[in-house]
């Protein structure tokens, strides 16, 4: 049983077409530039927004449809939504919050209530009201209450964008693990490669409502074959002149080297580029040059900044070694 999305819709000039699957015990990423349409699909399957055309459905269960005028409220969908802010209870413990979708009633709800707090690391906190909470302990307490009330489906907004590096990774590592003893179809919006690599089955790019590329997240970000896609895998993307324009070529950011660089790595295999900076960036490493055209990024320490003087306009040539370059065929999304 699935998740199925082939559905489209209307905002003001803005619209949404998809058409996805999400299997059973799977997670899918779904990417894209700010607008792309990302959140309007979350809000879609959860029934905070109608749509226009096709259907929504999950293990044979159809939540929405355009042609027979189906809309279930989002209290009968059963899909559970966690959001970038955990949107607890103020009022409430840590125990009541969680406690709240849960269908039990008695003793056995404040049992199981605690129990999914015990799972998520916070026993001991249950008489805590959010206040009293840190940013991940919060975020915990939603990620309890979003499991406890056993949805069909789970929806997640960037649910670790709000948190710093540290408390972000150690929730990324309890999402991963919950997610795989849900096993139901979960959808996770992020702006960030590592989630997607970490913790996603599948990885769809969005971009101005319409999908430009869907399948294995080795194959979307490993093998880019949109701008995109390849910025947030720090890749650099271009079309592959051997395969005749219908392949792609791609190569890390921090792969490329100025020419003359002490540690320049040189090769028969060897690619050769050529072009004006169009920008000078901060980076992990150092700092990230941008040439105009071809549309390449290379990643260099700050030293080689000033010992080379480089300024916007200068024109600069680079190498990038052969075991460094991938060179694949394209793939064609349907509706593109």
């Amino acid at each position: 049983m699935s998740l199925e999305l082939d559905f489209g819709m209307r905002r003001g000039d803005f619209s949404l077409e998809t058409s996805i699957r999400v299997e059973e015990g799977e997670l899918l990423a779904v990417m894209g530039p700010n607008g792309s349409g990302k959140s309007s699909l979350l809000q879609a399957i959860a029934g905070l927004l109608p749509i226009n055309s096709g259907s929504i459905s999950c293990y044979g269960r159809i939540l929405a449809s355009a042609k027979d005028g189906v809309h279930l409220s989002p209290q009968l969908r059963k899909v559970g939504l966690l959001s970038q802010e955990p949107l607890l209870f103020p009022h409430l413990t840590a125990l009541a919050n969680v406690s709240y979708g849960i269908s039990k009633r008695g003793p056995a709800r404040r049992e199981t209530a605690a129990n999914w707090l015990t799972q998520v690391g916070l026993e001991g906190l249950e008489d805590r009201k959010p206040n009293q909470l840190s940013g991940g302990q919060k975020q915990r307490v939603a990620i309890a209450r979003a499991l406890a009330a056993q949805p069909e489906v789970l929806l997640l907004d960037e649910p670790l964008a709000s948190l710093d590096v540290e408390t972000a990774s150690a929730a990324r590592t309890l999402l991963r693990q919950k997610l795989r003893e849900f096993n139901k179809p979960s959808i996770l919006v992020t702006h960030d490669a590592v989630d997607a690599i970490v913790m996603a089955d599948k990885v769809a790019i969005l971009e101005e409502g319409r999908l430009t590329d869907f399948g294995p997240v080795s194959q979307v970000l490993g093998k880019p074959v949109r701008p995109f896609a390849a910025s947030v895998a720090g890749l650099n993307l271009l079309s592959d002149e051997s395969t005749g324009g219908r392949g792609w070529m791609s190569f890390p950011q921090n792969a490329a080297r100025l020419e003359g660089a002490k540690d320049a790595l040189p090769g028969k295999s060897s690619r050769k580029f050529s072009g004006a900076i169009a920008s000078i960036e901060p980076a992990a490493g150092g700092v990230k040059l941008r040439l105009a055209q071809p549309q390449i990024s290379v990643e260099i320490p700050a030293r080689e900044l000033l010992e080379r003087r480089l300024e916007i306009g200068q024109s600069v040539e680079l190498t990038v070694a052969g075991e460094f370059v991938t060179v694949y065929p394209d793939r064609t999304i349907r509706g593109q």
